[in-house]
């Protein structure tokens, strides 16, 4: 479960999209015994038809992949965050803190065969080296080459999304002077989340309220 306030509930799903391709590293979380086990795996997403799938791969030492096979799993992705000053507003108020994030609840199954482990891999590869000016191109080192040496060392997973919810706390309920004195707050700081949250921020607000005068 998220708490997500209305205002805060992004269900435009490219945006979810694009925040999963630029933020990959998710948090992946199985119940073990009544207690959550968590792991940290970059993860790639594809459509198949309106399916959404995830990929990734885990070593074969994390005994997390025991938990996954033919289980419900939950997913996290965290978008870029940034603390939001109350002198940023028109009249001051209380600091808060803007943030987006995805979460998805999904059904996980392993991959174990060579040829399938080896898709994952060249999968998030491609995905990770794709804005490269100068890719690397997938290749396995010889000493990993061994017969059987890849399949007990990693073991590959697709995630099928059963729900996705996404929360883009941006400020989109105040006003758009408070909004352009928070967004020149975030730029002035001159950092890439700074101006990664403002960039959003801009995008949701004007989203946000555009919807509001439909209604």
């Amino acid at each position: 479960m998220i708490y997500l306030p209305k205002r805060f509930q992004n269900e435009n799903t490219g945006h979810s999209l694009k925040l999963i391709e630029e933020y990959p590293l998710a948090t992946l979380i199985s119940i073990q015994d009544s207690s959550p086990f968590f792991s940290h795996i970059p993860l790639v997403v594809e459509s198949n038809s309106d399916q959404l799938v995830l990929i990734g791969h885990i070593a074969k030492g994390n005994p997390h992949w025991r938990l996954m096979n033919e289980k419900p799993i939950n997913v996290i992705f965290n978008g870029p965050n940034e603390y939001i000053s109350p002198k940023w507003y028109i009249e001051n108020d209380a600091p808060t803190w803007n943030y987006a994030v995805v979460h998805i609840e999904g059904h996980c199954s392993l991959i174990e065969s060579l040829d399938g482990i080896l898709d994952c891999l060249k999968k998030l590869s491609n995905a990770s080296e794709g804005k490269s000016i100068d890719p690397w191109e997938f290749w396995i080192p010889e000493d990993l080459a061994a017969p059987g040496l890849i399949e007990k060392s990693i073991v590959g997973f697709k995630i099928e999304v059963q729900s996705l919810k996404a929360k883009f706390k941006l400020n989109q309920s105040r006003s758009e002077a408070d909004l352009n004195g928070v967004i020149k707050g975030l730029e002035a700081k001159g950092t890439d989340s700074g101006r990664k949250v403002a960039a959003l921020m801009k995008t949701s607000w004007y989203e946000y309220n555009r919807d509001q005068v439909k209604k």
